[in-house]
């Protein structure tokens, strides 16, 4: 009986033995059978966009922290400048917070967590940058919470923790446009990107709206009885994600024309209105779910907690009940009864 060498279009090979060679139909089956179904173009795409969706979270997230160190640091320059010690802090790469800032974003684009050409500018991609960013802000009020902060202290550093960053993410945002402006042969020179820098400053502020209400959620998750209508998480979804999608938009707007006030006339402003939008809601509702559900999860806990707590003290008293009932004295006992 011959042997038949077969070749599928995915370029796996298999040696079969009959009568006659394997119709294409019955080739498809046998290689079915033999190595699996293989992956569909679709399904592929799905497996690369979704890997490429986890790598943009972490690098939304360390590319938050360096654009707002870079921020900072040209904001403190700019405020120096203004009250007239220009040569007090160094601007630009001679300032070595911004040089290691931009060094830093530069490797991270440049190592594992890189964006894949074929999908850096997917939906899915900005969504988990946009996640990973949203993270930098929260930062501070979690690692306040984790050391055990509470009450007036703990809002403080939620509030002046993401205030900062957000204020520094703005600037950052203006000195980035900034460079890409002088790379592009725009002159800019120093009193106008002082004033720049400044007024992205101010729209950096806006970044507090988000965070402040995701604490809120949290506060309300632990301290008040636990939710699970689906309703409920729904409408807080929602109400996040309209708040994040009118924020970034907005603030893009008004990057835009300060970049177009300040420096580049030619600018389009509005460019990146609908990705702000869709993307900003996204990352917002996305955020609020994450928060809330693990808000409910240690309510839960919590409640559980406290009812063990409450059986066990119970217990301890109906235990100490008994042993006193058992201590009495024989006497008493009996002229109780008498």
């Amino acid at each position: 009986m011959p042997t038949f060498t077969v070749t599928d279009p995915l370029g796996r090979t298999l040696s079969l033995t009959g009568d006659t060679p394997p119709t294409e139909a019955e080739l498809d089956n046998i290689f079915s059978e033999y190595y699996g179904a293989p992956v569909t173009e679709e399904e592929d795409s799905i497996l690369d966009q979704t890997g490429e969706f986890i790598k943009a979270v972490p690098r939304g997230f360390a590319s938050g922290f360096l654009s707002s160190a870079e921020g900072i640091a040209e904001l403190a320059d700019a405020t120096t400048n203004y009250f007239g010690l220009e040569n007090l802090i160094d601007t630009g790469e001679e300032n070595e917070l911004v040089r290691l800032a931009r060094e830093g974003r530069k490797a991270v684009n440049q190592s594992f967590l890189a964006p894949d050409e074929q999908y850096q500018d997917a939906f899915t991609t900005k969504v988990g940058e946009g996640l990973g960013s949203l993270a930098t802000f929260l930062t501070p009020g979690v690692l306040a919470r984790v050391a055990g902060a509470g009450g007036k202290a703990l809002k403080g550093v939620e509030v002046v923790g993401a205030g900062a960053l957000g204020a520094g993410a703005g600037a950052g945002d203006q000195a980035q446009r900034i460079q890409a402006a002088r790379d592009a042969g725009i002159n800019v020179d120093q009193s106008t990107e002082d004033a720049a820098i400044m007024t992205g400053t101010a729209i950096g502020l806006s970044e507090l709206a988000t965070p402040l209400r995701l604490f809120r959620g949290i506060r309300k998750g632990v301290d008040d009885k636990v939710k699970n209508e689906v309703i409920d998480k729904v409408k807080s979804a929602v109400a996040t994600g309209s708040i994040e999608a009118i924020q970034e938009a907005s603030a893009g707007i008004a990057q835009d024309l300060t970049e177009q006030g300040f420096y580049n006339e030619s600018l389009q402003v509005g460019e990146s209105f609908l990705d702000d939008l869709t993307v900003g809601g996204a990352v917002g509702a996305l955020a609020d779910l994450v928060v809330t559900s693990a808000a409910g999860r240690r309510s839960v806990e919590s409640v559980n907690n406290q009812k063990a707590l409450d059986e066990q003290q119970q217990g301890v008293e109906a235990a100490d009940g008994i042993e006193l009932k058992r201590n009495l004295p024989r006497t008493n006992v009996f002229r109780q009864r008498l």
